[in-house]
């Protein structure tokens, strides 16, 4: 069954049909004298007829609604250019409504004296971006690429580092290195063996060698971790050394660290302190090198070889 309604259509922005697209538009339909309007609020009994797959977005039933005897149809188009139906109908329950014909124009949201490209630039949607999302997008790439420099950078320089490294390698191991020049520092100084004097003061005389023996303590110490560890402590101060060990053998001095500080604090107390230095003094700190040397030496093996019992057994020594 259809039915004719008495339509008029209603475009709110606009003066000759044309909408934007989005843009809403009203059908306000009077039945004939002789049929009263069911009042409905709801449209999911109505659709368009005759719409195909290419018409889906060329004209929406959004809403309707029961005024003064009428209806009130609310539409919309979201296809661009002219849209004709010579014959609009709606169907709900069976039934046919003849909205009459409708004609109008729906215009794109784009400024259409703007030149556009039919299917875009090539990079992408063109579009106006911020400038603050331009300097973030900078400032990011400049960070990547700066961190990602950084990281060869260092690497390069690492490797340049154990390869001077080499240098100090020579036919003996390490430990036997430090046992010679431990050797030929106590054989030079007799007050590393004046045991029955051990809290005396050290001699005028004797005072004169501290500085240079410390020294040559010292650098034993160093020469030790730079063969064994790859450490240029030789060539850098010992906060680097122990940050450089700390990051490159972070095993080692988790069992090493407060005993290499203790030795360090030593070493530079004795050297702020060379007036009332005893002979104990002296053989205390060449005793702590020793000793850490010796740990050092059996600790870095059992950490090569991951022997967890050795490294267990090393650790409760420290206890």
């Amino acid at each position: 069954m259809m039915m004719d309604l008495h339509c008029e259509y209603i475009f709110p922005l606009s003066k000759n049909r044309e909408i934007t697209v989005g843009d809403v538009f009203y059908a306000t339909c009077s039945s004939p004298p002789d049929v009263a309007i069911v009042k409905s609020n709801s449209i999911s009994n109505f659709k368009i007829l005759k719409l195909n797959e290419n018409q889906k977005y060329t004209l929406k039933l959004i809403s309707t609604e029961n005024q003064d005897n009428k209806w009130v149809f609310k539409f919309t188009s979201y296809q661009v250019g002219p849209v004709s139906f010579p014959e609009l109908a709606l169907e709900k329950d069976k039934e046919v409504y003849n909205l009459g014909s409708l004609e109008f124009k729906v215009n794109s949201i784009l400024n259409p004296q703007e030149k556009t490209e039919p299917f875009g630039p090539f990079s992408g949607i063109k579009m106006e971006i911020p400038l603050l999302y331009w300097t973030l997008l900078v400032i990011l790439i400049f960070s990547m690429v700066s961190g990602i420099s950084s990281y060869f950078i260092l690497k390069w320089k690492r490797k340049k580092l154990l390869e001077k490294l080499e240098d100090y390698e020579t036919s003996t191991s390490a430990l036997q290195q430090f046992y010679a020049t431990h050797r030929k520092v106590q054989r030079e100084n007799p007050f590393f063996y004046r045991n029955e004097m051990l809290n005396e003061v050290l001699r005028d005389e004797e005072k004169l060698k501290i500085s240079p023996v410390l020294n040559e303590l010292e650098s034993a110490l160093k020469l030790f971790l730079v063969r064994k560890f790859k450490t240029p402590a030789l060539s850098k101060n010992w906060n680097y050394t122990l940050k450089d060990l700390q990051k490159y053998h972070g095993d080692y001095m988790s069992f090493q660290y407060l005993d290499l500080k203790d030795i360090i604090k030593e070493i530079e107390k004795a050297r702020s302190s060379l007036q009332h230095l005893t002979t104990k003094d002296m053989v205390q700190i060449s005793e702590k090198i020793r000793l850490f040397i010796e740990f050092s030496e059996k600790l870095k093996d059992a950490i090569d070889r991951k022997d967890r019992g050795q490294l267990k057994k090393l650790r409760s020594l420290k206890v």
